[in-house]
């Protein structure tokens, strides 16, 4: 069993001297061997830097017992480590044990150098378990491919060395090397999904069919590779359908244009719209969900403001564009906002984004005449008149702003965000948009007013 172990972590690290190796250590059995396994090969000169990092989520009444064990292994082992304690809300709609991790790989993200690697102790079993969970929560086929063996995570690289070892042989060598290690009463709790197919599901199909934990590990590893080659079609496939509108305050997002992707096949549809959403770093949806991106988004009647929302996504279709964007909270905006712009050129205007002004450059057009002793209101529609009518520069007529955003095509959920430019009661322009008769200025003359959304 030993052999196992240490053959895996020579085999899968390639074991590049220069490289600095990081163990997340959780205090576990799994990390803990893992722990071990790199401290042996460093004292016989295979490895050069080892370090590690735990990750207090003070989610259990012996989180810092947990801290103060891993601290003193450690410390026996030669090993530096840092600490990190991070909030972890219980009541996060992802649901308790995403926000762990999600908490957990940001600490991971932010503290990874260049040329460093970060490992991880999750084994075959683990493999198998994820691999259920998928298929029973209804994955797509690049699902199939289960926890990836390695990937790039912030300046380095994450491995996982020991996919290739089952539970069963890192708890032989734990008990070999006589490795004291901590146990998280919550890996016993059935209510999370990992933890029932782990303790009810999985022992009862190993029973039933011997070695179905290595053949799901295989089956992950044979479907990774294949996703791989897909992948490079779905890509190119993605980029053929892949737009973008910052003219509708949507910045450079990359929008999906719907008459081109249901030109594809249904099946490469599905994987062209998860691979965008996964581009834009926004969760994946299940198999139910995503066929409701077309049933309910895409093939909505032509008037509807469709809208899907799952964990911390909001889909929409507008224009014949696919939109999807971060959940962004409700802020009431009750109060004027007063913006010095003389003296600060720059203002924060959540959710909808950051203003700037500046001098005009030779020739841009859409230039701002202000006067200097007068203070800019930020006002949004709540704010203003429904009824009101302002004339655009470069545009005929006097319409009101209900009417100017729909010639102007902007999504109708962004329409109540937008801060509208008042001076002494009139509007002075509309951010990205358009600039009101009787503050233009010349094109290359004035102030040009830059704004970067917040989506």
């Amino acid at each position: 069993m030993d052999c196992h172990v240490t053959e895996a972590l020579r085999f899968s690290l390639g074991l590049r001297p220069e490289t600095s190796f990081i163990v997340a250590y959780s205090g576990g059995v799994d990390s803990t061997v893992l722990l071990h396994g790199l401290v042996a090969l460093r004292n016989a000169g295979v490895i050069d830097r080892l370090k590690a990092i735990h990750i207090n989520h003070g989610l259990s009444e012996h989180a810092q017992q947990w801290e103060k064990h891993c601290q003193l292994v450690c410390d026996r082992w030669l090993v530096p480590l840092k600490i990190f304690s991070v909030a972890v809300s219980e009541a996060s709609s992802a649901g308790l044990e995403q926000a762990a991790r999600s908490a957990r790989y940001k600490v991971f993200h932010d503290e990874l150098a260049k040329e460093e690697c970060l490992l991880q102790g999750h084994h075959m079993n683990d493999q198998a378990e994820t691999l259920l969970f998928r298929l029973f929560r209804g994955t797509g086929i690049d699902g199939l491919s289960g926890i990836p063996s390695s990937r790039p995570l912030g300046k380095g690289v994450l491995f996982r060395p020991l996919l290739s070892v089952s539970r069963t042989d890192i708890e032989a060598y734990a008990c070999c090397h006589q490795l004291a290690y901590i146990h998280d009463e919550s890996n016993d709790d059935r209510r999370f999904s990992r933890n029932y197919i782990r303790h009810a599901l999985l022992p009862v199909i190993e029973q039933r069919w011997p070695g179905a934990s290595q053949r799901l590990a295989v089956l992950a590893k044979e479907s990774f590779q294949v996703n791989e080659q897909l992948r490079n079609s779905v890509i190119e496939l993605t980029d053929a359908v892949i737009q973008t509108r910052p003219q509708w305050l949507l910045g450079n997002k990359p929008l999906l244009n719907i008459t081109r992707l249901i030109k594809l096949k249904p099946l490469i549809q599905q994987q062209v719209v998860r691979y965008w959403l996964k581009k834009q770093s926004l969760p994946i949806p299940n198999r139910d969900l995503l066929e409701k991106v077309f049933t309910e988004i895409i093939s909505a009647r032509g008037d509807a403001c469709p809208l899907l929302s799952w964990s911390d996504c909001e889909l929409r279709r507008h224009q014949g564009f696919l939109v999807a964007s971060k959940s962004q909270p409700v802020i009431d905006c009750i109060s004027v906002h007063c913006w010095n712009w003389s003296q600060q050129s720059e203002y924060a205007y959540p959710p909808f984004g950051y203003l700037r002004l500046r001098e005009a450059n030779e020739n841009e057009k859409n230039c701002l005449a202000l006067p200097h002793d007068h203070l800019i209101e930020l006002r949004t529609r709540d704010m203003i008149d429904s009824g009101m009518k302002v004339a655009v520069a470069g545009r005929s007529g006097r319409k009101t702003i209900k009417r100017w955003l729909q010639d102007f095509h902007i999504p109708p959920w962004l329409r109540q965000d937008i801060p509208f430019l008042f001076i002494m009661g009139d509007m002075v322009a509309a951010p990205g948009l358009w600039v009101c008769e009787g503050y233009q200025a010349k094109d290359g003359t004035g102030y040009k007013l830059d704004m970067h959304p917040m989506i």
